[in-house]
C-alpha cells in the first residue's frame, strides 16, 4: 500500500472516531513507519486528527492522542517541528490538571521528546524549547512531590535529570528547589526502605545538579556534594554502632529514640548515601576534579571491617545491641558496592589500597559462618577490584584466596549428587529389610532431584569464584601446592562436568553451558601457559573453539601457530613430574587438600579393605592351604608373621621341585620382605564359584594352588636358596 493510502486509511477506518482510536492505538502504532511521513496530501489531516484528539473531552482520547504524537514524532523529525507549536499550548497545562496516570507519563515522553531532540535547531531552541523549559521543570517537580503513584514520581525525576544537562543554564534558578527536592527523597524512610526506582531516580538527579555552576562552578559544586553526601553517610554509620567501641558519639548512656524506628531508618540512610556516592563517581564533568579517594577508600574499608563481636563497657540496651548486630551485614553490603565502584570509576587510584582490600574480604571468605548471599558480593566485589586493578604483590593474600575459594569449587566434585549414587541402597525402614534397586534411567522419573545450584545466588557466587580463581592463577606469588592443587580441582571439574547433565547442575539451563565455558577456558589457559606443554593443549584448545560462540580461546591458538618467544631449549619433563595423583603430591598438598576435604570417599573404605585383610592374614592355617577337600577349620588369630612362615613351611612342603615352579613362584628371601610389609594386595580373592583355582599338573601328586602368590625374588638379596628334603615327597612312598 502506498504511503498516503496507509494515512488514508488509518483516518478512515481505526481514527475515525475517539472510542475506535482506543481501541486500534496497538494497530496504528504498529503498521506508522518512516514513509508514512513522506511529504504527501494526508500530513495535514494527519496533524488535525492528533490534533482534535488532543483537544477530546474523553480521557482515553486524549491519551492516544498523546502516544500517537510521540510515535510520529519520533519517526519524522521534520513533522515534530511543524507541529510542536500547536502540541505544546494543549500538553504542558496537562501536567497540572487532574488526569489519569497513563496520561500523565505519556504527556512526560512527548515533551521530553520534543526538548531534547532539536538541539541542532537554534530556532526552534531559542522559540519554544528555552521560554517552555522551566515550566516543565516547575510542573514535574510538583508531580514528583504530589504524585502517589511510585512509577510516575521515578519518571518525573528520571525526566529531571535528563533536562538539566541539557538545559543547564535555564535551571541554574531553580538549583535551590531542584536540590531540595532529590534530598528529600534521600533522607531514608522508615518503616519500609525507599523504593529502589525512586532511590536510583533521586540519586541520578541529584548527582547532575552540580552542571548548573557552569564549566567554572561545577567543579566545586561536584566536590562539595561529595563531602556532604561522605559525612552525612559517617553520620549513619556511627548511629548503627552506639554500643561498640571506637565510635565518637557514644557517650555511655542508652539512645533516647526507639532502636526499632532508629536502626532500620539509618541502614536506610547508609544505603541512599552509598547510592549517591555511586552516582556521583559515576557522572559526567566539564573539567577535571580531584576526588578525595583517601577518604572513599577510608569509609569504604570501615564498612566492610565492620565487627558484631565487640561491645562497649557498661550499660547497653539489649534491643538496640541485638539491632546492630543485626544490621552488619547491611553494612558490609554497602562498603562493598561503593569500593566496586570506585574499583570501576577510578582503577589507577585504587591500586595503593589494593592489598588491604583483599585482605580484608579474603577474611571474610574463610570465615563458615558467611553466608551464600554475603559472598556473592563479597566476591564480586574482589573480581572487579583483581580485573581492574593491578596484580597483588604478596606472597600471602593469593594463597588465602585461593584456599578460601577451593571449597566453593569442591561442590561440583561432590558425590552425594543423584548422578553418583550407587544401583542399589539398603532401605532403612523398620517395617521392610527389602533393598529398593535403581534402574538406569530412573532419575528422569524422579519428581524431587538435588542438583548442585538450586538457587541464582549460588550459580553466580560459581561463577565469581571461577572468575577470582583465574586472576589469583595468573599472579606469580601463588605457591605450589595452592597452584597445583587447583588445576587438579579445575581438570576434575572439566571431566566431571563432561558427564554432567545440566538439569542436575542447576534449574536455570544456561548456568551449566556459562560454568562449562569459563571451566573450559580456564583449564585451556593453564595448559597454554607455558611453550613446553602448549602443543600437547592442542585437542582442548581446537575443541573450545570449534563449540559455537566461543572465541576465549583465540589468543591461545595464535600463541600455538605463532609463537612470541624461540622454544625452550630443554627437554620436556616427564610425565612423572606432573602431579595428578594422590601418591604424587606433597606433605603440603596432602594436608590441604584434607583441610578443604577433597578426598574421593573411597580412602576410608580401603583402610577397611586393609584390616579386614589384614585379620584374615592372622587366621590362615595349613588346613586351609593344602586343598578343598580340608574342611575350614576356625583358628584363633595369630600374630602377622608366624602366619607367613606357617604358610612358608606349608608351601616348602607341597612344592616338588624348584625348576617346575614358575619364576614368580620360586620361594626365596622375599618372604622376609613380605614379613615386614605385610601388603593386603598379595592376597587373592577366593573365586566367585566358591572352589579355588586349581593349577596344571606338573607332577604328581598334583598341587593345589594357594590363595597366597609368592612375590617376586629381591634382585638386591643374595641370600642363599633353602634346601629341600626330596625324600620326605610322597612319590617314593607310592613306589
Amino acid at each position: 500500500m502506498e504511503p498516503d493510502q496507509q494515512l488514508k486509511s488509518l483516518l478512515q477506518v481505526q481514527l475515525a472516531s475517539d472510542s475506535s482510536s482506543v481501541i486500534h492505538l496497538p494497530y496504528v502504532l504498529q503498521v506508522l513507519d518512516k514513509s508514512c511521513f513522506i511529504p504527501n496530501s494526508h500530513l495535514t489531516k494527519w496533524t488535525a486528527r492528533i490534533g482534535s484528539l488532543l483537544h477530546s473531552k474523553d480521557a482515553g482520547g486524549r491519551w492516544a492522542g498523546l502516544c500517537i504524537a510521540h510515535k510520529s514524532s519520533l519517526l519524522s523529525k521534520e513533522f515534530m517541528i511543524d507541529a510542536a507549536s500547536s502540541w505544546m499550548p494543549v500538553v504542558l497545562p496537562m501536567l497540572s490538571r487532574n488526569e489519569g496516570v497513563p496520561t500523565m507519563k505519556a504527556a512526560i515522553r512527548l515533551l521530553v521528546t520534543i526538548f531534547t531532540s532539536t538541539l541542532d535547531i537554534p530556532e526552534f531552541q531559542r522559540q519554544l524549547c528555552t521560554p517552555n523549559v522551566t515550566k516543565f521543570t516547575s510542573a514535574l517537580s510538583s508531580l514528583a512531590t504530589s504524585a502517589s503513584d511510585i512509577d510516575l514520581k521515578a519518571l518525573c525525576l528520571t525526566t529531571l535529570s535528563q533536562l538539566i544537562p541539557v538545559y543547564p543554564s535555564a535551571h541554574k534558578a531553580s538549583f535551590a528547589s531542584v536540590s531540595s527536592l532529590a534530598l528529600g527523597f534521600l533522607n531514608g524512610s522508615h518503616p519500609c526502605p525507599t523504593d529502589v526506582r525512586i532511590l536510583y531516580s533521586a540519586a541520578r538527579l541529584y548527582a547532575t545538579l552540580h552542571l548548573t555552576g557552569g564549566k567554572v562552578g561545577a567543579a566545586a559544586i561536584w566536590r562539595k556534594f561529595v563531602d556532604d553526601t561522605l559525612a552525612f553517610c559517617w553520620n549513619a554509620y556511627a548511629a548503627l554502632r552506639t554500643t561498640f567501641p571506637g565510635n565518637a558519639m557514644n557517650t555511655g548512656n542508652p539512645p533516647q529514640a526507639d532502636p526499632i524506628i532508629i536502626v532500620p531508618l539509618n541502614i536506610d540512610r547508609l544505603r541512599c548515601g552509598t547510592v549517591v556516592l555511586e552516582h556521583l563517581l559515576q557522572t559526567l564533568t566539564t573539567r577535571p576534579v580531584q576526588v578525595s579517594i583517601g577518604s572513599l577508600v577510608k569509609y569504604g574499608l570501615t564498612l566492610i571491617s565492620t565487627s558484631a563481636d565487640e561491645q562497649i563497657e557498661g550499660f547497653f540496651d539489649p534491643t538496640t545491641r541485638v539491632s546492630e548486630v543485626a544490621a552488619v551485614p547491611e553494612i558490609w553490603k554497602e562498603g562493598c558496592n561503593l569500593l566496586t565502584v570506585l574499583a570501576e570509576t577510578v582503577p589507577q587510584h585504587l591500586n595503593p589500597y589494593t592489598s588491604r582490600l583483599c585482605t580484608v574480604i579474603a577474611y571474610h571468605l574463610e570465615q563458615p559462618s558467611t553466608t551464600i548471599a554475603q559472598k556473592a558480593f563479597f566476591l564480586y566485589t574482589l573480581r572487579v577490584v583483581l580485573n581492574k586493578c593491578h596484580a597483588v604483590d604478596s606472597p600471602i593474600i593469593p594463597n588465602r584466596i585461593v584456599k578460601a575459594l577451593l571449597p566453593s569449587l569442591a561442590v561440583i566434585l561432590d558425590s552425594k549428587g543423584p548422578a553418583s549414587q550407587p544401583g542399589e541402597t539398603i532401605s532403612t525402614t523398620k517395617n521392610s529389610r527389602k533393598r529398593a534397586r535403581n534402574y538406569e534411567g530412573d532419575e528422569v522419573f524422579k519428581v524431587s532431584r538435588d542438583v548442585i545450584c538450586p538457587t541464582a545466588i549460588e550459580g553466580q557466587v560459581l561463577l565469581h569464584t571461577i572468575t577470582v580463581l583465574r586472576h589469583c592463577l595468573r599472579n606469580p606469588n601463588l605457591a605450589v601446592p595452592q597452584l597445583s592443587l587447583a588445576t587438579r580441582i579445575l581438570l576434575s571439574i572439566q571431566l566431571s562436568l563432561s558427564q554432567m547433565a545440566p538439569v542436575t547442575f542447576s534449574p536455570d539451563p544456561s548456568l551449566f553451558d556459562k560454568v562449562n565455558r569459563e571451566v573450559h577456558s580456564l583449564c585451556a589457559e593453564l595448559a597454554s601457559s607455558s611453550s613446553v606443554v602448549l602443543h600437547k593443549a592442542t585437542p582442548l584448545i581446537v575443541s573450545t573453539l570449534v563449540e559455537a560462540q566461543r572465541t576465549e580461546s583465540l589468543p591461545a591458538l595464535d600463541l600455538l601457530l605463532h609463537p612470541r618467544l624461540p622454544p625452550v631449549v630443554r627437554p620436556i619433563p616427564p610425565i612423572q613430574s606432573i602431579i595428578l595423583f594422590k601418591v604424587d603430591e606433597s606433605h603440603e598438598e596432602a594436608e590441604l587438600r584434607n583441610k578443604l576435604h577433597l578426598d574421593s570417599g573411597n580412602e576410608e573404605c580401603t583402610r577397611q579393605r586393609v584390616s579386614e585383610d589384614i585379620v584374615m592374614d592372622g587366621q590362615l592355617s595349613p588346613t586351609r592351604v593344602t586343598g578343598p577337600s580340608t574342611p575350614r577349620q576356625h583358628a584363633s588369630p595369630k600374630p602377622i608373621a608366624q602366619s607367613l612362615r606357617t604358610v612358608q613351611e606349608t608351601v616348602k612342603k607341597s612344592v616338588p621341585s624348584t625348576a617346575a615352579l614358575p619364576t614368580s613362584a620360586q620361594p626365596s628371601s622375599s618372604m622376609d620382605v613380605v614379613q615386614e610389609q605385610p601388603a593386603f594386595s598379595a592376597i587373592q580373592k577366593p573365586s566367585t564359584t566358591g572352589q579355588p583355582t586349581v593349577a596344571p599338573p606338573v607332577q604328581k601328586p598334583v598341587v593345589h594352588a594357594t590363595p597366597f602368590q609368592i612375590p617376586p625374588p629381591d634382585e638386591e638379596d643374595d641370600e642363599p636358596m633353602p634346601t629341600i628334603d626330596m625324600a620326605s615327597d610322597s612319590e617314593d612312598e607310592e613306589d
